[in-house]
């Protein structure tokens, strides 16, 4: 008796120190999400519109896979706040390990067995969490998987196979490929549980009933080809760290039943404690991985393209010149922000440009189909924003950027029959309902557009001639100048493309324009470019009545003693000269040196 006392104290005790680890694992990845991690929710929350309307409902309904993908938008939309995306995502690693252990005491008979596993694969998923390709469906998938297979095991062991016979078709209508997991899972269960006269048997219904179920559905049902039927929705099978770091903890999952611990009874002292060390050690080296694989610059452009979208322009610059990096989205953007504040021309060069005119616009690729757009809805080319809107659309399917964007330049242009759709849509949404509803408002009273500064000053930079848009965007922005004269947004991204080439002449003949485009003092930069012109003893042309300010001639000579007293100036890190590094003559003399 006291044997076993001794015995059930330390099973006690081990599983109460596992508990809280447990815990700790969830505090630990709440922690993770909501200081570090956050941009995940930001990406995915963004990557899908969840609608609710039975249209969006019929369109999961044609795959198998479909109805897994369509719970996982739904659940998505709670990353639309960082809490409770912290809170969500969090909770999966501790239903892991819920529905671990009832599997493993169906195995085993035993209250104890098996939580040290069952911890090691809840770290597992926690480091798969991390991952931006990983999505909320792809857990639920799992999670799934096993619940099933303990709605299996619980039942009568003559019902064990029929039951999953019955079943199969519509787990794997519901789940689609994941149910090749779920057939790992039951295989692994028939190897551990079942006598061995039975193995076979089960082994033969198992995958006479899996591969019938896959030809019935190709053949007859779906009519698909038969490597998206095995593929969808999983990730893509692929070589790196991801893909395969996700298909081995699945294998993990599959295989772990079979581990001659999980079926011993027998306990002791210094197996348990070992098992604790080692769980220990897993969950240090999950924490240890996840900061090792943690992308910072990929944190950061999430961060500053949240802001984009909320349009909090001075967050974006002060951001960004805060952390310079030489990131061709993170330069993209920060001039897509000085622009919308007018201020291109004055702090270009506060941030790095190190793609010179590469960063003013992105190319329409579909990588960068998503941000391409923003950069025409500035100067106000409409026509070609909401064309690549529409295009982001058609690849990427609904997603609330695209939509909001399609609604605001069809609103523009005039057509409100269309942007009354698009609206419709967001309606039928949690978290942009009151997005559409403010708009809605515009549609159903056209005279109220005039009460939104935004559209208004988009529909003034708006040319009146209309023209062939092509992907050269030198071109269309001359184009839009000769359509509407008076538009300093491109006004000033054909002059900030003119200083990024260190074209200082150009700039120089642009500046009598100013003047009529109702322009009082010249933008820094450009009065940088037109000293840098007298510098080179050229003959200054007519400036349109427009002056230097003392401000900048004073900040030329301070240069010129800087460059002429110091050879390395240009070269220098110290950042007592930043000042003076803020400016076109910097940018035009660093890589000369």
């Amino acid at each position: 008796m006291i044997e076993t006392g001794g015995i059930t104290n330390r099973r006690i005790l081990v599983f109460n120190n596992h508990v809280a680890i447990k815990w700790m694992l969830y505090a630990a990845s709440v922690v993770y999400y909501l200081f570090f991690g956050s941009g995940l929710f930001f990406y995915q929350e963004n990557r899908s519109l969840f609608i609710f309307t039975y249209d969006y409902l019929q369109h999961f309904l044609s795959k198998p896979g479909g109805l897994l993908v369509y719970m996982g938008n739904f659940l998505n939309q709670g990353y639309y706040y960082n809490v409770i995306g912290a809170l969500l995502i969090s909770s999966f690693p501790v239903i892991l390990i819920s529905l671990l252990m009832k599997n493993f005491r169906l195995l085993s008979k035993s209250n104890s067995r098996g939580m040290h596993f069952s911890i090691i694969a809840a770290c597992g998923l926690f480091f798969l969490q991390t991952f931006y390709d990983h999505f909320i469906y792809h857990s639920v998938g799992l999670l799934l998987g096993l619940l099933w297979m303990y709605a299996l095991m619980s039942l009568k062991k003559k019902y064990q196979l029929i039951s999953f016979f019955v079943l199969f078709p519509a787990v794997y209508y519901f789940a689609g490929a994941f149910s090749l997991f779920y057939v790992g899972l039951y295989f692994s269960f028939i190897l551990a549980a079942s006598p061995k006269p039975q193995r076979l048997p089960g082994l033969i219904l198992l995958f006479a009933t899996s591969f019938t179920v896959f030809i019935v559905f190709k053949e007859f049902v779906f009519l698909q080809p038969g490597d998206k039927l095995l593929s969808f929705p999983l990730p893509v099978l692929k070589f790196s760290v991801f893909s395969i770091s996700f298909y081995s903890f699945c294998l993990y999952l599959i295989f772990v039943p079979l581990l001659p611990e999980i079926n011993s009874m027998a306990v002791s002292e210094k197996r348990s404690m070992k098992h604790v060390a080692s769980v220990s050690v897993v969950c240090l080296a999950t924490v240890f991985f996840i900061t090792l694989k943690f992308d910072k610059e990929q944190e950061d452009i999430m961060q500053i393209e949240k802001m984009v979208f909320q349009q909090k322009w001075d967050a974006v610059i002060e951001h960004i010149e805060k952390s310079p990096s030489a990131n061709l989205i993170r330069q993209y953007y920060y001039n897509l922000a000085l622009s919308e504040k007018g201020l291109l021309c004055d702090k270009l060069f506060f941030g790095s440009q190190d793609f010179k005119e590469k960063s003013l616009s992105l190319p329409h690729s579909s990588e960068y189909i998503n941000r391409a757009y923003y950069f025409y809805y500035c100067i106000g080319l409409s026509k070609a924003a909401n064309y690549l809107a529409f295009e982001s659309m058609v690849i990427n399917g609904y997603q609330p950027e695209n939509l909001k964007m399609l609604v605001k330049t069809e609103i523009i242009r005039g057509n409100l029959k269309i942007a009354e759709r698009f609206v419709h849509l967001l309606k039928q949404t949690l978290n942009y309902r009151n997005w559409a509803l403010k708009y809605e408002k515009i549609i159903h009273d056209p005279p109220a557009v005039y009460s939104d500064s935004e559209l208004v000053e988009k529909m003034e930079l708006t040319p009146e001639n209309d023209f062939f848009i092509t992907t050269d965007d030198n071109y269309n922005m001359n184009a839009m100048l000769w359509g509407n004269p008076n538009n300093p947004k491109a006004f000033e991204y054909i002059i900030a493309r003119m200083l990024l080439e260190k074209d200082f002449k150009a700039v120089v003949y642009q500046v009598k324009k100013m003047k009529g485009m109702g322009y009082n003092d010249i933008p820094r930069h450009i009065e940088e470019a037109i000293l840098l012109y007298m510098h080179e003893g050229l003959e200054l042309p007519y400036l349109g009545e427009l002056t230097v300010s003392n401000k900048t001639l004073k900040d030329f000579k301070n240069f010129q003693s800087a460059f002429l007293s110091d050879t390395n100036f240009i070269l220098s890190e110290d950042d007592t000269k930043n000042e003076l590094k803020n400016t076109f003559w910097y940018y035009f003399y660093k890589n000369e040196h």
